[in-house]
């Protein structure tokens, strides 16, 4: 009996590595996310191993909603009520923080790492002008 249980957990374990090491991309995937901003950061993309080096964008969402974008499979519709760590390498102003938006995302990485990135143009800040899509306390007053 013991020998079974062990030729069943070293084939667990020779199964469990064979997954590691051959752990390929996310699938294409998009969410659309409805929350509200409770952190802001810039950073070094050095600390995330991302290459090139450049400043990288960082939104803590909290989730209010997650929404499905057509076709694509939703990767993120169980972090509603969860604060979701959101990156950009388009600047984004710190105005931001505070605010209630609605933004697409998707998942890239691999099983191994996994970050959560903004769709370009799709950050829409909720309750702004919808001209500009610019909070009013952004906007500079005019002396």
């Amino acid at each position: 009996m013991r020998s079974i249980a062990r030729v069943a957990l070293v084939a667990f374990c020779v199964t469990l590595c064979c997954a590691i090491v051959q752990s390929g991309p996310i699938v294409p995937n998009q969410s659309r996310i409805i929350g509200s901003i409770v952190s802001y950061s810039i950073l070094d993309s050095r600390l995330l191993d991302i290459a090139p080096i450049q400043p990288l964008f960082r939104l803590g969402v909290l989730i209010e909603s997650v929404e499905d974008v057509e076709a694509y499979p939703n990767l993120l519709r169980d972090t509603v009520g969860s604060v979701v760590d959101v990156l950009s390498k388009v600047e984004l102003h710190p105005c931001l923080f505070g605010n209630r938006v609605q933004m697409e995302v998707r998942i890239a990485g691999d099983e191994a790492g996994q970050s959560v990135w903004l769709q370009a143009d799709t950050l829409v800040v909720l309750g702004s002008d919808p001209m500009t899509q610019t909070p009013s306390f952004c906007v500079e007053a005019e002396p």
